[in-house]
Parts: C-alpha cells; structure tokens; sequence
C-alpha cells in the first residue's frame, strides 16, 4: 500500500503525536509498504525532504502557521495518489485542506486517528472549542475509520456525543512502545555525572512538554507532593529529575524556588526520542501527574524499562496499568495523595518489584510494536 501520514508535528520536533507517527511510518516500511510523513516545515535547517528508516518524510512550507497549527494547501493534490490518508488531529488548518479533499474526492480513503480532546483556557480554549463543535464532527462523519486510543476514553471525550449523533466507523487501538529501545539496561555513568547524582540517591522522573499547550501535564502538582517528600525524615537523597523543555521552563524553576525545592530538582532539557530510555532506567520512580490523558504513551515506555509507574487515575492512564498490580494510581489533582503513593513505593520494597515486574509483562505482552502494527494494517485493508 501507499500510505500518507499527515502531522502537526513530527521528529525531530518532540511531542507523542509526532512519535505515534514515526512509529507506525517506520513498522509500515518494515512490512514493504511505502509511506510518506507530510508535517509543516517549522525549521529552515531541517531538509525538505528526507528518507530513514525505509519511509520518506515531506516537510511543506506552510501558507500560514500559529504554534502547530499550519495551512498546507499542498496536500490537496499531494494526497491524491495514495491509497491511504491518515490524519492525526488535532492539525488545526490543515485538517480542513484534507476534509475538502475527501469531500471533491470522495474515492480518498481517509483514516483519522484522534489522539485526544484538545483543550485550553481563555481565547485559544475558546477556539479548540469552537472547532470542537462546529468542525469537529463533520470530519468524523466523513472519514472511512476513526481510531481512537480505548473505550473508556471515547466515552470521556468529545467522542461519544459526537458518534451518537453521527454513527462514526469507530475502532479502538492503543498506542504502541518500541520495546527495543525502551528497555532494561545500564543508565551509564555519564548521566550520573552530568547531574551529579550519587549512587544511593533516589530519583523521581518526570518527562513531558513544558509549554503552555502542555499545562495539563500537571507538573505544579508533582512540585507540590515533592516539598512534601522532601521533608519527610525518612526519606533521604531525593531528586525529582524533570524531561521536558518550552516556554513555561522558567515558570516551573521559580515554583520550584518558591517550594525551597529547587536544590533537589534537576531541570534536564528535551532529550532526543532514542536517548530517553537511559533517562526511564536512571530513575527510582516514573511519575505522570496529567490532568488529562489519551493514554500516557510515556508510562508504557517506562514500564518496558522495569520502572515502577504512579500516575493520575484517568480513562485513558487506566489503559496502561492495572492498580496496585502494575502501577499505582492517584486522585486527580491531588498532590497530598501523589505524595503519598510516591512515599509508598519509596518505603515497601516488595510492592515495588512486585508492579515493576508486573508492568514490564504487560506492556511486552499487550503495547509492543511488533503487536500493534498489524491491527493498523488491518483497518487500511478494509477500507481499500
């Protein structure tokens, strides 16, 4: 098959969108099909068109952009010659240039993945909504098959309302981990050194975006639950060491600041895709504090490390780990119980290994690549 994937944003620019992307371009080229990335060329360094890992990825100059939203009219007829288009939303601008495609071109065979609700606050929250409702749906209706990440978020999202009124080709498949590199191995003396960490420290990470349009990822509330861990007596050497790199950095090093925290915090800059699993297995414990979630792609790839997982209990989090068994679980925004779940694992031995070992089976079990691939070549055959 010849396969489109069309992007707001695609390596090496980070986001889990992107990588969700790259994932699916590169098993697809593995299987012999031919698959090209079309994303908005954001930076005048990186080549235009570019070939790895057997797919070739387009970067169109955009006729108008706002953060990752961009207009390229060039997919109009770009499109045209592939057996399948495979949106992944949201791609405000260039989302409507495929819409109208399928609209004229009604033999296009569109895919759209919705990844998840966008969200917002003030004007831009104002808009996301306003796209939500007024655009939103029409280009579910139109689309041969929606992916959507599980069921129980489809019925938390605006998914559920929209499929009740319009009946849409819903299937469900989760995200995928690339076992082969997000695995158990040595974190390298290297990164100890860099931050200066001793052998008996213990340390608490955290990776995502630090950029207003990743306010949901909760990292004030992991600030918070640390002041308290920190001063507990009978935790000692903690180091909360944070992944993630955007506007909102300076932000977060000021609360830190204002928590008198910000001696045991380690702001370590956006790391490239490959190098972050050296980061996963450097930690004690993985945390993802997220106010909202598809699925939390980041606690799969740090239980293929064997890294014990804490995170918000959300329909989608609730996908990757089972509670108590594979990870533990902590009320929405709450970070006195975050605190608390933290110290748990810190202090009881045996139930740390006991969910290290059991997310590690789980993912190898059910989120290898090697396993999820297949269930999207399936949806692109029964829609040709």
């Amino acid at each position: 098959m010849e396969i489109a994937h069309v992007v707001c944003l695609f390596p090496p620019h980070r986001g889990g969108i992107g990588s969700m992307a790259q994932y699916i371009a590169k098993h697809s080229a593995r299987l012999g099909h031919e698959v090209t990335i079309f994303t908005p060329k954001y930076n005048k360094q990186v080549e235009s068109i570019e070939t790895e890992d057997g797919y070739t990825v387009e970067r169109l100059r955009p006729l108008f952009k706002y953060g990752v939203a961009a207009i390229l009219p060039q997919l109009f007829w770009k499109l045209q010659k592939f057996d399948i288009v495979h949106l992944h939303l949201g791609f405000y601008g260039s989302d409507f240039i495929v819409f109208l495609l399928k609209l004229i071109r009604s033999k296009t065979k569109l895919v759209i993945h919705y990844h998840n609700d966008v969200v917002g606050a003030g004007l831009i929250g104002f808009i996301f909504k306003t796209h939500a409702k007024l655009f939103l749906p029409f280009i579910l209706k139109i689309a041969d098959r929606v992916i959507a990440i599980s069921e129980p978020y489809i019925e938390n999202s605006y998914l559920k309302k929209i499929n009740e009124k319009r009946k849409l080709k819903l299937i469900t498949i989760p995200n995928g981990v690339d076992t082969k590199i997000f695995a158990p191995q040595e974190a390298g003396k290297e990164l100890q050194k860099t931050f200066k960490l001793k052998e008996d420290d213990k340390v608490v990470l955290f990776v995502g975006g630090l950029g207003p349009n990743h306010y949901f990822k909760g990292l004030s509330h992991l600030l918070k639950a640390f002041e308290i861990l920190k001063n507990k007596k009978d935790i000692k050497n903690l180091k909360l060491l944070i992944v993630g790199d955007g506007a909102c950095k300076s932000d977060y090093i000021e609360e830190a600041k204002k928590l008198n925290i910000d001696k045991n915090i380690i702001f370590a800059g956006g790391v490239g895709h490959k190098k972050l699993a050296k980061y996963y297995n450097l930690c004690t414990i993985f945390v993802l504090p997220s106010e909202q979630e598809s699925f939390g792609l980041v606690l799969a790839e740090a239980m293929a490390c064997k890294k014990p997982v804490v995170a918000t209990r959300l329909p989608g989090t609730g996908e990757v780990f089972v509670d108590n068994e594979s990870g533990l679980f902590f009320k929405l925004k709450n970070y006195e119980d975050l605190a608390e779940k933290i110290s748990l694992l810190l202090e009881n031995d045996e139930l740390r290994e006991k969910i290290t070992e059991n997310g590690y089976n789980r993912v190898t079990k059910l989120f290898s690549w090697e396993k999820i691939i297949d269930k999207f070549l399936e949806v692109y055959k029964q829609v040709l």
